[in-house]
């Protein structure tokens, strides 16, 4: 292949994402003959927007999606847009996973049977979407129709930043912003305004990656070292630690548990890599099988699980300590850090260094809660890589610990 080059050129984009999309135009457009045969199905990737009610965003490779549109099957799921070729898997998810927070959307398969979605409750699905037909029909026509084209809204403007038109919906929703502002609409203002904030955070400041293993475990980089080195010193500053403190690894902690039953408690682990990112490190994650009494009792049962952790000192150190949850759970994990190291001062432990930062990130509004703050701070402010270790740690301790509770519960079925 190098021998037939005959000339080179090249463009510079303002991020990857841009070049990720902007490689995607070209290869389409040009159908280079090096870019099309495809020996390795796993090159390439599309993504599309089913026609659906409510649809969905789903990602395929190349070959599957070129059998999926060659198939007449009316059963099947119709595909309405298909958007790429995109060479970067873990780029091309990494740049969906923060285009979802910004803007939610249904990747369900059907509609529960019960009022519950765990992307709702994770800021990344409407809820109505998927929420029991019956439940939907019963709301009123004018709402359906609104939430509708909220919907609808939020799925044309992730299919308008995948086609590298980022800036046509930066320049919409400062206008709707501006509207909302002047009808004294200042929450909905305020929501745009959010928005507008996180979207050119993503575009202007997040390099995805282009890396070969695309799995999440090969971790998570920053814009630039000086973007890296920014975030971690932002977040030092907050929690009051010194500008040599280390942080190489941070545990997350998070319960599982119906009315008590079958409860379960996670530790997931971040460390850093042969690249020196933080990562998360699998082989450390940790799972707990709740023993107090079998009633509803998360604080109760977070103690618990952090009394229990540390008490291993087998297990490393961590520099900082993630719950899930707001004040109430930082309150409780603060409460098993002091009766630590009061325990291990009393026992004349030199060995122990006490005190081991800790943070708390409430789910609804990404707030991130610390015990040294009277008062909580939006996570994306620290920059984009402490934002995106600490999502994807409380994420990870959330999965972590649901996927034993399900084993249990199913145990007792």
């Amino acid at each position: 292949m190098i021998e037939q080059i005959a000339r080179i050129r090249w463009e510079e984009t303002d991020s990857e994402i841009s070049a990720l999309i902007r490689e995607s135009i070209l290869i389409k457009k040009y159908r280079p003959r090096f870019n099309v045969l495809l020996k390795d199905d796993k090159s390439y990737v599309m993504v599309g927007i089913t026609k659906e009610e409510f649809p969905r965003v789903v990602t395929m490779h190349q070959i599957q999606a070129d059998a999926y549109k060659k198939e007449c099957n009316s059963s099947r799921v119709q595909i309405k847009i298909w958007l790429g070729p995109y060479t970067g898997v873990y780029a091309l998810k990494q740049t969906l996973a923060f285009l979802r927070r910004i803007f939610p959307y249904c990747t369900c398969n059907k509609r529960h049977s019960r009022n519950s979605c765990l992307y709702a409750d994770l800021g990344l699905c409407p809820r109505y979407c998927c929420e029991p037909a019956k439940v939907f029909a019963s709301r009123p026509i004018a709402e359906q129709r609104t939430l509708q084209r909220d919907y609808a809204k939020n799925i044309r403007y992730v299919t308008a930043v995948l086609k590298g038109r980022k800036r046509a919906v930066l320049d919409e929703l400062n206008r709707s912003m501006q509207r909302a502002a002047q009808s004294e609409h200042y929450e909905y203002a305020g929501q745009l305004r959010d928005m507008v904030h996180r979207l050119e955070h993503v575009i202007t400041h997040y390099r995805v990656l282009s890396q070969k293993n695309e799995d999440l475990t090969d971790g998570l980089r920053a814009a630039e070292p000086e973007n890296d080195r920014a975030s971690l010193t932002e977040l030092k500053s907050w929690l009051a630690l010194p500008a040599n403190y280390a942080i190489n690894r941070i545990e997350g902690y998070d319960i599982a548990n119906i009315q008590g039953h079958a409860a379960t408690g996670s530790m997931v682990v971040l460390t850093r890599n042969h690249r020196n990112e933080l990562a998360p490190d699998r082989a450390q994650y940790r799972h707990f099988r709740i023993r107090m009494a079998q009633e509803p009792n998360d604080i109760g049962m977070l103690r618990e699980v952090l009394s229990r952790r540390l008490k291993n000192n087998r297990w490393p150190r961590p520099d900082l300590i993630l719950v899930d949850g707001g004040i109430a759970q930082l309150n409780a994990a603060q409460d098993v850090l002091a009766q630590n190291d009061a325990v291990a001062k009393h026992g004349d432990n030199a060995e122990h260094t006490p005190s081991i930062p800790l943070v708390a990130l409430a789910k609804r509004k990404e707030m991130l809660y610390a015990t040294n703050r009277s008062t909580p701070r939006k996570l994306s402010a620290f920059g984009t890589i402490i934002e995106t270790a600490l999502l994807t740690l409380r994420n990870e301790a959330h999965r972590f610990s649901r996927r034993y509770h399900h084993k249990l519960r199913d145990k007792t079925v």
